[in-house]
């Protein structure tokens, strides 16, 4: 149980963290940005599922100098089924299965300015992760939805480009989702665990207006 309290303490670390985002601040701007990167998750899921890719849409908007809110839809592919055996107890068959986790979360992010050019972000929060198994039918797909709750944490570099407001956005973030225990919960039936951990990699570009 200890794991799971990790997260929303360190959600309440960093929204009251002492940060600074440069002369010119977050308040009163909006930041859009867009990261690709991969997925890695420990232990069973990893085992199952192997590595998977990582796309990221994100909104930040400026409530004081140094912070504000942040909000994420993005798209986890943990990858295709490893295993023979579990495909056949989820499905009754040997078909390959891929594991879709989609998320939206709302959460604080703070900037601190560190260098001319380069600046440091920290941000927590939590969401919705409908985690979706993909089963292909020939030329159509069969899906199975659930959706959980989650909380995430992440860090992230930021080198500013230009003075038009792009920067190179460099950054992981941590999940812990309560994927429960539902047996038709593709997860569950594969791992045996009600609790998903994994962590996103990524390199994006982020805009900052006005």
């Amino acid at each position: 149980m200890k794991r799971i309290y990790f997260i929303p303490v360190f959600f309440l670390i960093i929204s009251f963290a002492p940060v600074d985002a440069g002369a010119q601040g977050l308040k009163g701007r909006e930041v859009l940005g867009l990261r690709l990167g991969g997925v890695v998750s420990p232990g069973s899921v990893e085992e199952y599922f192997g590595h998977g890719s990582e796309l990221e849409l994100h909104f930040m908007e400026g409530l004081g100098s140094w912070y504000g809110i942040d909000i994420s839809l993005s798209m986890h592919n943990l990858g295709r089924s490893l295993s023979r055996e579990k495909n056949i107890d989820f499905l009754g068959f040997d078909r390959t299965v891929k594991v879709e986790i989609y998320s939206l979360t709302v959460g604080l992010v703070g900037i601190r300015q560190v260098a001319d050019r380069i600046s440091i972000g920290m941000e927590g929060g939590m969401g919705l992760y409908p985690i979706t198994a993909v089963i292909p039918e020939g030329i159509w797909e069969g899906r199975i939805t659930r959706n959980q709750f989650g909380f995430y944490a992440g860090a992230n570099v930021y080198y500013s480009l230009n003075k038009r407001g792009l920067s190179l956005d460099i950054g992981a973030k941590y999940h812990y989702v309560f994927s429960g225990n539902d047996p038709m919960q593709i997860l569950y039936a594969y791992t045996g665990e009600d609790r998903l951990q994994f962590i996103q990699m990524t390199v994006g570009i982020v805009f900052y207006t006005r």
